[in-house]
């Protein structure tokens, strides 16, 4: 998988979106803590990747997102913190 680039609009936020290369992907990054990193893929919103990262700064997608973390199997144990919030 090749990333073809993450946007950082504000590195205040440590939030990022961009598109996964070769897809019609999107993906939402958040760099949570150091050495944390959590990567949510919005299949075939590559055109919306943009407006995913405003919905999610805003935390429009807060109850959206639990639902995911509380339904994902991390890589590493997952300690649940204020995504959006």
């Amino acid at each position: 998988m090749n990333i073809s680039g993450i946007f950082v609009p504000d590195p205040e936020l440590s939030v990022g979106y961009g598109d996964i290369q070769g897809t019609e992907d999107a993906i939402l990054v958040i760099f949570d803590k150091p050495g944390v990193i959590d990567i949510y893929i919005a299949r075939g919103h590559k055109n919306n990747s943009r407006n995913i990262y405003m919905l999610f700064v805003d935390g429009e997608l807060f109850q959206e997102m639990q639902h995911l973390v509380h339904q994902s199997n991390p890589l590493i144990p997952y300690n649940s913190g204020n995504h959006g919030n």
